[in-house]
């Protein structure tokens, strides 16, 4: 059987490769397809479909939107979308002004905590030098450690990131549905059954997240991520028979951020290939049940 993921972050948000070397990973790990979803940016889309080219590996159109959804930060996965289109770069272009403009509020709160500890400050100029798509906190927390500040990745949060964080700027769940819907894309609800930015922070009853899974259908969502590294196979069933009765498509990614990163290994999950081919079609007959 044929795999995809489509799930994978690269440096132009918080991931640690390239969209290059994600390709190139992609093709040695024996993946048909990837999509490279990083957060509120398409920054790194460009790239991916040059060395797609190259490598012989299909490159699905994926971003990852922050929206706000009864009272919470949910995640929705955007796919197939025309990258060029004018509308979702100016939307996007905006929503990167507000990331960065966070992340300055956030270097600033930690820089008076240092100031008082008598530590040397963060040069935020420096910092955000080093980001080519979205600025994000891992930005920052591999700042603070390339700084000497803090050894790794949680001390940065644990100590600083989380303490001093800043507000972070989310859509609306109508205003995602509008930026895919213009762009010829289509919307699905990311990760559910993950302990953050999901459903189940809002709820982990299941049959309360069905309600809401309605509710997001009727909305203009047009999927559920199902295949995903931290649903065992209750939570997959439940899914995978949610998005059938509801005339759902469904997808699959590992989330992963990179060798460094906590998340399971890009094609872990085993998302075949034919999910691609429903999503292209807009199917909504369930692709294997």
């Amino acid at each position: 059987m044929e795999y995809c993921d489509l799930q994978i972050h690269s440096t132009a948000s918080d991931g640690s490769l390239t969209p290059f070397q994600l390709v190139k990973k992609a093709k040695e790990l024996g993946l048909k397809a990837i999509s490279i979803t990083d957060h509120d940016t398409i920054a790194g889309l460009d790239e991916a479909i040059q060395a797609g080219k190259e490598f012989g590996v299909e490159i699905i159109p994926g971003v990852e939107l922050s929206v706000k959804f009864h009272g919470k930060e949910i995640h929705l996965l955007g796919y197939m979308f025309d990258k060029d289109n004018a509308f979702l770069r100016k939307k996007l272009g905006e929503f990167q002004k507000k990331r960065v403009g966070r992340i300055k509020r956030i270097v600033e709160k930690v820089n008076s905590y240092l100031v008082k500890e008598g530590k040397p400050t963060l040069d935020f100029n420096e910092m955000i030098k080093g980001v080519s798509g979205s600025a994000a906190r891992p930005h920052l927390a591999r700042y603070m450690v390339k700084k000497g500040l803090v050894k790794d990745w949680d001390e940065a949060f644990d100590k600083y990131l989380v303490r001093f964080n800043s507000p972070k700027y989310n859509l609306s769940v109508e205003e995602a549905v509008e930026l895919m819907a213009k762009s010829g894309g289509k919307l699905f609800i990311a990760h559910p059954g993950s302990a953050r930015k999901s459903l189940t922070e809002i709820t982990p009853d299941l049959n309360a997240q069905k309600k809401l899974i309605r509710e997001l259908a009727g909305l203009g969502i047009k999927g559920i991520e199902c295949y995903y590294p931290d649903h065992d196979e209750k939570a997959k069933s439940f899914y995978l028979s949610t998005a059938k009765e509801l005339g759902l498509l469904t997808s699959g990614g590992s989330d992963w951020h990179g060798p460094d990163s906590p998340h399971s290994m890009m094609g872990s999950i085993k998302a075949p290939y034919n999910l691609i081919l429903k999503i292209k079609r807009g199917s909504k007959e369930h692709p294997l049940l």
